[in-house]
Parts: structure tokens; sequence; C-alpha cells
């Protein structure tokens, strides 16, 4: 697919501009802020190719740059052999060759889902990834060093079922495995999938196999696709808008200066989208589940201390003491850090003004909100999606 920057009736244009690899669904919000950023430089021209399938086609457009993203060595090997010309890599790929790398910082995402999972409470582990892709080892790597050295963490070693004989009711033996990995696994067990598309499959197991998801897991991914899963996956923003947009601008100063610095740059994540496979802690005492979840899926509104009562369906001072006693916070400290959760939700997902989100989530008062959301995260309301939407 071609792009360009120029208007019809322009001069040829100053510099062209290959994209490899980035057409894959999971990548397109990281490949149109690549795309936008690269073209907002006057004169500059973008095309996709596939490098395995259109290499003698790429070599006739004659980029003057390269902008990829892929996994396989030898994809890269080929790149090197046909092209000298600056390239800029936004997989994670340990390869000796003299490119600069533009990721995700997957270690800061991976102990971001252990203190996450850490604070709900949980207390035995499992991982998901693959074994074969750096990323993935990158993020598991992270994960173990957040989680207290004595802890055990369980990792599946073997091959995952195809989703698509899932969505089929194909019973694999790699379905088989998988499943009775899944049921031996402690109760309430913080499994940290390394993509999104690594606990889908894990939720639809869970399902066939009749496992209870919300008293068993607590379940988090690193990278959020918003795949169509049911219960909905609690996920990792990875900035996908500034992973695209910080390797674009490697690129143009790469392409423009050949002094320019070549060292990799790493994008951190920008928080956690809390969504139901999260929505309880970790806990044997059913009362204390009911309220947590009733708080998680209600922060967004408007909530009392009575509703979470009502919902756990004991008298106030038992659910308070309980509370207290499993979480080693008030009833009300938890409403109020949920009302805060959805508040940085609603900051990035939608364009309601402060006083809106107050109002939405029962502040009375917007000011409030203000003081409560700057002694939680440091910074006000508005000066935390200011600093998203540089990010985006």
């Amino acid at each position: 697919m071609y792009h360009s920057s120029e208007k019809p009736n322009d001069p040829a244009p100053t510099f062209r501009i290959a994209t490899v690899g980035l057409g894959h669904f999971w990548l397109q919000n990281m490949f149109r802020s690549a795309q936008k950023t690269l073209l907002q430089e006057p004169g500059v021209e973008v095309a996709d190719f596939h490098i395995l399938k259109e290499l003698s086609l790429m070599r006739e457009w004659g980029p003057d740059a390269i902008l990829a993203h892929l996994h396989n060595v030898n994809a890269f090997r080929k790149i090197h052999e046909n092209f000298s010309v600056p390239v800029v890599n936004t997989a994670a790929l340990p390869i000796l060759l003299p490119y600069t790398t533009v990721t995700p910082d997957n270690a800061a995402i991976g102990a971001l889902a252990a203190d996450f999972l850490l604070n709900r409470g949980y207390s035995s582990f499992a991982f998901i990834g693959n074994q074969h892709d750096h990323s993935s080892a990158e993020r598991y790597g992270g994960f173990r060093s957040a989680i207290p050295k004595a802890i055990t963490i369980h990792t599946f070693e073997k091959k995952l079922p195809l989703h698509s004989d899932l969505e089929r009711n194909i019973l694999s033996p790699e379905s088989e495995q998988f499943t009775a990995w899944l049921s031996w696994l402690p109760q309430h067990t913080g499994l940290f999938v390394a993509s999104s598309q690594q606990g889908a499959i894990s939720i639809r197991c869970m399902k066939q196999a009749k496992l209870d998801i919300f008293s068993r897991f607590g379940i988090i991914s690193g990278h959020d696709m918003d795949r169509p899963i049911v219960p909905t996956l609690t996920s990792i923003d990875v900035n996908e808008s500034s992973w695209g947009r910080e390797a674009a601008k490697l690129m143009l100063q790469q392409l423009m200066d050949d002094a320019a610095p070549r060292n990799d740059l790493r994008i951190p994540p920008v928080g956690i989208h809390e969504r139901e496979t999260t929505s309880a802690y970790a806990t044997d005492d059913p009362v204390i589940r009911k309220a947590t979840r009733f708080i998680h899926q209600n922060a967004a509104g408007n909530i009392s201390v009575m509703d979470v009562v009502n919902a756990a369906d004991v008298s106030r001072r038992t659910l308070e003491t309980r509370y207290k006693q499993a979480l080693g916070k008030t009833l009300m400290q938890g409403i109020l850090e949920a009302h805060i959760a959805a508040a940085k939700r609603l900051l990035l997902e939608t364009d309601l003004t402060v006083y809106q989100i107050s109002e939405q989530i029962g502040f009375s008062d917007v000011n409030r909100l203000i003081r409560q959301f700057k002694h939680a995260e440091g910074m006000t309301p508005g000066a935390f999606r200011k600093q998203l939407r540089q990010d985006s």
C-alpha cells in the first residue's frame, strides 16, 4: 500500500520509506501512529511490503529507509543483504545487526502485571507465553523480578492449542494438556499471559473445563488488543501510539542525519485496563469476593458503602470488619481506589470533562476528586490526561 505526504503536481518525493511486517491487525494503532508521523514530514512517501514475498518489488522501488516489525532473523538478514539504508526495528528480536530497535518496555510490562496481582492479594502465580518469542521472555523476566524470590511461578512450557480449533470445539492433545495444567494450578492463582491471544485461548479452555474463572484465577494480559473475549480480559496498555511515533521519529532522524544516535528505545506502558478477569481479590471469603466484584463492576458509577453492603448481603459491621481483615484497608478506601481507577479509564478513553467524570463516579465536589486523584497519582486529572494525549 502506497502513501505520500505530497499533493498532486508536487515535485518528486525527497524520501521513500518502506514499512515491512506492520500489517498485523494487533499492530494497527502502532502502524497508524508511525505512518502519520512519517507523512507529516514534507516530501515523504511510504509503501508497505512483505519482505519474503515482495523483495524484488521492494528493491525496484528503492527505499531510502526501512521501518520493520519482524520476528524472523532470516527476514532481517534479507534486508541486511539487499539494502544499505537506515533500518528501525519495532519487534523485540535479538539480532546482531546494526539496527535501532524501538519496542515496548517488556520488562516494565511484566513488573506492572506482578505488582497489580500482588496488590490484588495473590500469592500463587503462573505465566503463559511463548518461549521462542523474545518479547514474551522479556515480559516473564520483568514478572519474575517483581515477585518475591521465594514464590514459585508456574509456567506452561508446551505448545498451546490453536484458537481456531477451540472455536470449533476440536479436542486436540494440546488442548487436553493445557486444560489439565490449568486445572492443576492452585486456587487463587494470579495468571499473567504475555498476549491477549494467549489470554483468549486460556479463557476458552477454562470455560470448556468448567473451571470457575472468577474464584480460581485473576488474569492479566501483557498487551491490550481489545479482543472480544467473555469474560473481558484485564490488559496492560503498551502505548502503541507512542511506540509507532517514536520509531518513526528515530527513522526520520537517521535518514536526515548520518550522525544521529542509534540507541535502542523502550516505550513504558501507560497503565492497565481493568476488566472482568481481575474483578475479585484472592480470598476464600465469598462475602469479600461478592463485595470486590460489585465495587469493580460499578466503580464508574455512583456507589456508596451501603450499596456494597447490600450486594454482599451481610451487615455493614460484618462486611467492614472482614474487608479490613482480608485486604488490609477499609471498605471506603477500596471504593475510593476503584473510583480513581475508573476516573483514569474515563480520562483515557473518553472526552468527558473532569467535572463530568466527578459527577459520574459519585464525587459531589470536583475539587475532592482532584485532591484524591493527585494524592493517588501524583498529578491532577487534567495533567494526567494531558500526559496521555502527548503519548498518543
